[in-house]
C-alpha cells in the first residue's frame, strides 16, 4: 500500500463512475472549487451510514466554502445508488470496486 498524503501533497489523478454512471476525473471534480474527497469501507453500515448523514447535514456549510463533498468506497454504482436514495444523500459517490484509487491516496482496503 502506498504511504498516505500529507498535507500539501498533489491529489493523484483518477478517474471513477459516480451513482449515476458518469465517469469523472479528479480534474472535473476540481474544476467546480474545492473538494472533500472522504473515503468510507462500505455502504449501508452504521458508521457510514452516520458519517454520510452527517456530511448531508452540513451541506450548507461546505456550500459556503463552495466546496463539493465526494463520497468514495468499493461498493458498486448499483449499491451507491440505493445507498443515496435511502439516505436521501445530496452529494456524488464514486464507485471504487477494485480499491485502485484508495490505494492510490494510501486508504486501507479490505479484499
Amino acid at each position: 500500500m502506498r504511504k498516505m498524503l500529507d498535507v500539501g501533497d498533489t491529489a493523484p489523478d483518477f478517474d471513477l463512475t459516480n451513482e449515476e454512471g458518469v465517469v469523472v476525473t479528479l480534474d472535473d471534480l476540481l474544476a467546480e472549487g474545492l473538494l472533500v474527497l472522504y473515503f468510507y469501507p462500505a455502504d449501508m453500515t452504521g458508521g457510514c451510514t452516520a458519517q454520510a448523514c452527517g456530511y448531508r447535514d452540513r451541506m450548507e456549510s461546505f456550500a459556503r466554502l463552495n466546496a463539493e463533498v465526494i463520497g468514495v468506497s468499493g461498493d458498486t454504482v448499483k449499491n451507491h445508488q440505493v445507498f443515496k436514495k435511502v439516505n436521501q444523500l445530496n452529494f456524488t459517490l464514486l464507485a471504487d470496486t477494485d480499491g485502485k484509487i484508495a490505494e492510490l491516496f494510501g486508504v486501507p482496503v479490505s479484499q
